[in-house]
């Protein structure tokens, strides 16, 4: 039999952008959140959700990084 992988009720960050129905931020809900809050148990980790305001992400001329990426 497998053994589960146990993340020991780290923390993860989840950078994530409101998109509904799939995530909807100001209620924790959607598809997709309601997958994450499905592995977080299975796996036993904590969530962070991080607002990435709706940008995916660009690297800016100074080498660093926005939206989901820069968090």
């Amino acid at each position: 039999m497998a053994t589960l992988l146990n993340l020991q009720n780290q923390t993860l960050r989840i950078g994530l952008n409101n998109d509904p129905p799939y995530t909807i931020m100001d209620r924790f809900g959607g598809i997709e959140l309601t997958i994450i809050k499905m592995m977080s148990v299975y796996f036993n980790f904590t969530i962070k959700l991080v607002d990435c305001h709706g940008e995916y992400g660009a690297k800016l001329s100074n080498g660093t990084w926005t939206g989901l990426l820069r968090n």
